[in-house]
């Protein structure tokens, strides 16, 4: 997903997930969860970052936006996870 842009905000990630990999976020009985519940879990499942497979200097990282109202955004970091 942040291969193809980055940042994004939390919403494009949300809806990008929701399409490109349903199957990441599921609901009990299986069936994958809506763009809503999705964007609500990102910034907790990310928290400090989250490990790149195939780049280990960089992290996943959620970043909550400077403006009011403004959206947050998911980017890659350099640095190791803490």
């Amino acid at each position: 997903m942040l291969k193809e842009r980055r940042p994004r905000s939390v919403n494009a990630a949300a809806q990008w997930l929701a399409v490109h990999a349903p199957e990441l976020y599921v609901r009990r009985e299986g069936e994958p969860l809506g763009e809503q519940s999705i964007r609500k879990r990102l910034p907790v499942e990310i928290g400090d970052g989250l490990p790149v497979p195939d780049a280990p200097q960089h992290r996943i990282a959620w970043r909550p936006s400077e403006r009011k109202g403004g959206a947050s955004e998911i980017d890659l970091e350099q640095g190791r996870l803490l």
